[in-house]
């Protein structure tokens, strides 16, 4: 694609909003190195004082990738070194992270492995970009303790007790998902294949699973363990958690459908191109109207509360992925329609009402929002697309600027700030919008530059 013809952002002015960001994660983190969980965006108090190491790829890869193409060599250095401290204080002994060491002084009882999920993306994301030797031994630090401490049975324990080593006999689809994923990815910059062997043994039992053959959607849970299912069934209801037996599209069901597409397009072994088709079928017949989707489904579940734009940019990716590997129409038609659905929800402030009538947009599910659009855009040929796109990012980029960062929330109608405290994962994740477009706008692709492509990902 050519560079944009329209009046956008000049590329000057986003390495200046890139480094603005930038320097309010270098502020938040200067007392202990992990970047807090939440602060105040109008005055930069910091609210939450939690480490997030475990939320590596939330932020991280951006930083990196940022300084890269903006050649910004300080703010590749300090992200660099930040990650290096985070696999030196966060790295347990079973391979996984986490941060209590940091906030509590102690260690935690248990190290959970879905809360692993976006450290190892980000690990392998900063490891495509930096290919730095300790971010690599870290990665087959983590892959190694996972096999050796988590999986039995070819399913990934929800949590092992750190001290004992015992695994909780819950597996965790979404945690699975991730891992598959990032096996994939690891492999393929490595060209280790045996980590495309513990990727498809990962999936395996999800295929062979009860509820999948009866209704070709995924479970939220498997038990390495069936005797224990009872017992924390009642447990997690308790807690107000989903059953077993629920499908939920977002994220579980949709990130195994990433891992089938990947899993298909290194091993061209049709059964993961099958599976991808028969969940497909099975998510239009169950939980799809004109270009709105139930996120959760059980048997007995009708077609009801129309998922958020926070789920849907998810399912965008996931049509467009699947028309982009195996050429299907009606995947890049459904793609569309899901796009066109929340198009009609552009406000007077140029982002997006999360749900219809709410009357407030949100930062994140916008971003992301955008960069699907562009996405879609360059699969299908769509210059509008990829123009609404960067204009709904740069929109939001406006709109929820706040002195340290951005706002979480914002009135549709007359931008007013709703919500001032925010994760600062959030905030780094809107940098990924601001890469997307100045790459756009140096003619770059998503597809066809393999670090842009990972990542535009929502993941």
């Amino acid at each position: 694609m050519e560079a944009f013809s329209k009046k956008f952002m000049t590329s000057n002015e986003r390495r200046e909003e890139f480094l603005r960001v930038n320097s309010v994660l270098e502020s938040c983190s200067k007392k202990t190195g992990a970047l807090p969980q939440k602060i105040q965006s109008d005055t930069g108090e910091i609210i939450n004082r939690e480490g997030i190491f475990e939320e590596l790829g939330d932020y991280a890869p951006y930083v990196l990738y940022g300084g890269k193409i903006f050649e910004e060599k300080a703010k590749t250095e300090w992200i660099n070194n930040h990650v290096l401290n985070a696999i030196k204080s966060a790295q347990s002994s079973v391979g996984l992270f986490h941060t209590e060491a940091i906030y509590k002084n102690k260690e935690p009882k248990f190290i959970y492995s879905i809360k692993n999920a976006d450290t190892i993306n980000g690990l392998v994301s900063i490891f495509l970009i930096n290919k730095n030797k300790e971010v690599k031994e870290s990665i087959e630090k983590f892959f190694s303790g996972l096999q050796k401490f988590f999986i039995k049975d070819n399913l990934i324990s929800y949590a092992v007790n750190l001290k004992s080593k015992k695994k909780l006999p819950i597996a965790n689809t979404l945690a699975t998902a991730y891992f598959a994923e990032e096996l994939i990815n690891f492999s393929e910059i490595t060209s280790q294949k045996k980590y495309i062997k513990e990727s498809k043994n990962l999936i395996e039992p999800y295929l062979h699973d009860r509820t999948w053959q009866i209704n070709n959607l995924f479970p939220a849970r498997k038990y390495i363990k069936p005797i224990a299912k009872t017992w924390y069934e009642t447990a997690l209801k308790i807690k107000g958690r989903v059953s077993s037996n629920t499908s939920v599209i977002v994220k579980d069901n949709a990130y195994m459908v990433f891992s089938l597409i990947r899993l298909y397009e290194i091993t061209k072994e049709n059964k993961y191109k099958e599976a991808c088709e028969k969940w497909a079928e099975s998510f239009f017949e169950k939980t799809y109207r004109d270009g709105v989707f139930t996120n959760e489904w059980q048997k007995k579940s009708k077609k009801e509360n129309p998922a958020p734009l926070q789920k849907a940019h998810s399912m965008i990716e996931c049509f467009t992925e699947l028309f982009r590997v195996y050429s299907h129409d009606k995947y890049l038609k459904k793609s569309e329609e899901i796009v066109n659905h929340w198009r009609k929800f552009i406000s007077q402030t140029g982002t997006v009402e999360e749900i219809d009538g709410c009357g407030y947009s949100l930062l994140d599910p916008n971003i992301d929002f955008g960069v699907e659009l562009i996405r879609l855009g360059e699969v299908a040929g769509k210059s509008n697309f990829i123009e609404e796109g960067v204009g709904i990012i740069e929109n939001s980029l406006s709109r929820f600027r706040s002195r340290f960062g951005y706002a979480w929330k914002i009135n549709i109608q007359t931008g007013e700030v709703l919500k001032k405290n925010i994760e600062t994962k959030y905030i780094g994740l809107a940098i990924k919008g601001l890469l997307v477009v100045e790459m756009k706008s140096r003619g770059e692709n998503i597809y066809g530059n393999p670090e842009l492509q990972n990542i535009s990902r929502d993941r």
